[in-house]
């Protein structure tokens, strides 16, 4: 597991992340300290599958 952010450099460039080989699966969630019961909004995700 590791953190993502915002997704952009501190430049503001968008990053790119690359799955680890033999990964089978992929989880979004929010870090929220407290009261995550209270979160709202949307994860837009673009996912791009390149086989060896």
């Amino acid at each position: 597991m590791f953190f993502i952010g915002d997704g952009k450099t501190t430049g503001g460039a968008v990053q790119k992340f690359v799955v680890p080989p033999g990964a089978t699966r992929l989880f979004f969630t929010i870090h929220n300290n407290w009261e995550w019961n209270k979160n709202a909004g949307k994860i837009y995700v673009n996912i791009t599958s390149q086989l060896p």
